[in-house]
């Protein structure tokens, strides 16, 4: 009950200081006051504790999508009822011809980075047959990428054409028609983040 109370004051009294601080600095202090308290290790601490931090903070998104260039692999995790990150499938991919980190449009590389799908296309949005039943679009180049002097763009999840093809894509991750047709059953693209590494990124699956 005193914890209780404790922490009724204490908030009661931050809001008197917001509010003393909007009244007089206006809206633009208290951002900046907001800002310096989401730097501190404290609060990040109090936010983490009790969460799956296996693929870092993860706040918005349900599903994860886990590329292991150097096995050829993608593999879907999902949260659970305890909020835990849980191996559910992996899928076999083909990614770019060329080994390393994308850096240049056309360089035949699959970027290593953290993306968000940002867009479904399939043949309603009139995608080429090339790239199978369906095609997810990743935010690749993202702002970390532009700010390394990466570019490019065109980097997709997507299946497979009816003929032959060549095992390896000019930088997209390509798996075959049933499993993007079946990623798209399990995923929401909204809550879906896209890590692409070049090694195993969960060793316990």
């Amino acid at each position: 009950m005193k914890l209780l109370l404790l922490i009724f004051i204490s908030l009661n009294i931050f809001a008197s200081d917001i509010l003393t601080s909007y009244r007089i600095n206006g809206i633009e202090q208290i951002e900046k006051e907001m800002d310096i308290e989401l730097t501190k290790r404290e609060y990040w601490d109090r936010v983490i504790t009790g969460k799956d931090t296996t693929f870092g903070y993860i706040e918005s998104y349900s599903n994860v999508l886990a590329c292991d260039k150097s096995k050829s692999t993608l593999h879907l995790y999902s949260l659970d009822e305890n909020q835990t990150f849980n191996f559910r499938k992996t899928y076999d991919a083909f990614t770019g011809k060329l080994k390393g980190d994308k850096v240049k449009e056309g360089d035949l590389k699959t970027p290593v980075g953290i993306y968000q799908i940002t867009q479904k296309l399939s043949k309603e949005t009139k995608l080429d047959p090339f790239y199978g039943p369906l095609a997810f679009v990743t935010s690749y180049p993202n702002i970390y990428d532009s700010y390394r002097g990466k570019n490019g763009s065109g980097i997709w999840i997507h299946g497979l054409p009816s003929q032959d093809r060549d095992e390896f894509t000019r930088g997209c991750i390509a798996i075959n028609n049933s499993s993007i047709e079946c990623l798209d059953r399990n995923i929401d693209i909204e809550k879906t983040v896209l890590i692409i590494d070049e090694k195993n990124i969960k060793q316990n699956i």
